[in-house]
């Protein structure tokens, strides 16, 4: 008999034990208890028991031989405990980039690259195709005395790290320094407002913003800038906001008004949205209308979209997987589609530039470097599992593609 049945058991006789203690409650009473002690001592112990047996394998005091994670457990005592990067997106991977368990220069392999590096890789990637660089601003400001006062709505900001990224001209934290680039694409932005659901990382956002901020306005001059770069760069406000970024009509008065207070000195207008529009609910069209037509503002992201030809099987199949992913259905489309619907809410300039191959592939690459690696300490990519066999199936069967789309007023 199960658990279970013995609860239901259990349950059972205690209702008829309690019908008849109205008469004898003491003596029924006792009856009672000992037979729920009995019914529970059995498995108690055996928990309690396969408790103690894990505390010995973990001290290396039994089955030695057999456990695997016997003589590494002091692996954690050399990881480091600093914060670490915090990018999170599919990233843009040199195709032939190297992971962290193979030789440079092996088969053609070039220097290893991490996920931190690949992350701000796609940011760079998405700002170049909008047609930022350092260069064209320097011109601006040749001709003109200064380039146009910029604002910039991140729709999905992360952990902070592009709002470091976008804002700063040097790493704000050590970590940052691990995945720093020349900022030859970044535009000088006035304004930053970056919008994220995520509580958890809004408030691990803020600290790294705080330092930035009490920066900038200290007027603490960069070591080292681009050319067309000031040595003391304009000041720039920023603002970070937990909301809904999919929904304007549930922001709160705060935000509303800072955006429309915002908008009004800026002139130029730009919405950010890093691998994070196809998890917006009901879809990515409310947002992008009120950026179009109440913000006058231009649009850059990269995206998903589907291929033009998919088999039944593997529409099916994905239409599970986004499901689980947290993605709604109304967000997959082909990129004609995408393209069509930009211009239908007002957009003119619409560009569409598909990298997949820079993405999904090499993404599952690294991830099956990164599982071997962890194993050898004896941990693993845990829930990452199924996002590597994902990306290895878009990877190969090319069904969903990986886009930067730049679209301008």
């Amino acid at each position: 008999m199960g658990l279970l049945s013995l609860l239901w058991v259990g349950i059972a006789a205690a209702v008829a034990i309690l019908s008849l203690s109205i008469q004898t409650p003491s003596l029924y009473l006792s009856h009672l208890l000992t037979f729920i002690g009995g019914i529970l001592f059995l498995p108690a112990s055996k928990a309690l028991f396969a408790r103690l047996k894990r505390w010995k394998e973990e001290l290396g005091t039994e089955n030695d031989a057999e456990n695997p994670l016997y003589g590494l457990d002091h692996a954690r005592l050399h990881l480091k405990t600093s914060p670490p990067p915090m990018w999170m997106n599919m990233g843009y991977w040199d195709r032939k980039a190297c992971f962290p368990n193979c030789v440079p220069g092996e088969h053609g392999k070039s220097k290893p690259i991490s996920l931190a590096v690949a992350s701000r890789t796609l940011l760079s990637e998405v700002l170049k195709t909008a047609g930022f660089s350092v260069e064209k601003d320097g011109k601006h400001i040749a001709r003109m005395g200064r380039v146009p006062s910029r604002a910039l709505l991140d729709l999905g900001f992360g952990c902070g790290e592009q709002t470091m990224y976008l804002c700063s001209l040097d790493p704000i934290r050590e970590s940052d320094k691990q995945w720093w680039d020349s900022h030859e694409s970044v535009p000088q932005l006035d304004f930053y407002v970056g919008i994220t659901k995520n509580r958890k990382q809004y408030q691990y956002a803020q600290s790294g913003v705080q330092v930035l901020t009490e920066r900038l306005s200290g007027g603490q001059p960069y070591a080292e800038l681009p050319t067309g770069y000031s040595k003391h760069p304009r000041p720039i406000d920023i603002r970070l906001f937990c909301a809904d970024a999919s929904n304007p009509d549930s922001w709160n008065a705060e935000l509303k008004q800072h955006i429309q207070d915002t908008i009004s000195q800026a002139e130029e207008t730009w919405v950010l949205a890093l691998d994070t529009l196809y998890h917006f609910s009901p879809s990515r069209w409310p947002i992008l209308t009120f950026a179009s037509h109440t913000l006058k503002a231009s649009f850059m992201a990269f995206d998903l979209c589907l291929a033009d030809n998919i088999s039944l099987p593997n529409l099916l199949l994905l239409r599970l997987v986004t499901k689980l992913m947290g993605a709604p259905w109304a967000n997959f489309g082909t990129v004609e589609t995408y393209r069509t619907r930009l211009r239908e809410i007002g957009y003119r300039d619409v560009t569409v530039r598909d990298v997949s191959e820079h993405v999904f592939a090499p993404l599952a690459a690294f991830l099956e470097a990164q599982d071997e690696g962890l194993k050898r300490v004896g941990h693993g990519l845990g829930p990452f599992h199924v996002a590597k066999w994902m990306f290895d199936w878009w990877g190969r069967t090319g069904i969903v593609r990986g886009v930067i789309v730049v679209a301008k007023m």
